[in-house]
């Protein structure tokens, strides 16, 4: 009786290889899905902040938009009263002083309901007397 012949046959040769295709096969596959995600951006969902640069005059109080960044608008919270959103460059508000402390938010969209907004700047205006 031969031993070798016993235990090894001809089909244990082909189990390596095999699996070795198998493997290349799934890194490639996951390696494409990958670089697909990239090329074609799927996260292109995700929104960066809003930036915009104010100017503020404490003698007079008045705040003027010197910068839209990439917002479509600038406004205040806090304030009693600023006329309004500030919508172009050189646009200034009404007097910010007796508010103690305004906060200058940047927006896109609609000022009322934006779609994305980021506090850029927080005016400590103080009182209306000199």
């Amino acid at each position: 009786m031969n031993v070798k012949t016993l235990f090894s046959t001809e089909d244990d040769r082909a189990v390596s290889p095999v699996i070795g295709v198998i493997l290349m096969v799934a890194i490639t596959v996951i390696l494409a899905a990958v670089i697909g995600a990239f090329v074609l951006d799927l996260g292109q969902g995700q929104e960066g902040n809003v930036n915009a640069a104010v100017s503020y005059d404490n003698s007079t109080g008045v705040a003027t938009l010197t910068d839209m960044g990439n917002a479509d608008g600038v406004k205040f919270e806090g304030a009693s009263s600023t006329g309004g959103p500030l919508e172009s460059v050189g646009a200034t508000s009404n007097d910010l002083r007796g508010n103690n402390q305004v906060q200058v938010v940047a927006y896109q969209g609609d000022s009322s309901s934006p779609d994305n907004s980021n506090v850029v700047q927080t005016l400590k205006t103080g009182s209306t007397s000199p």
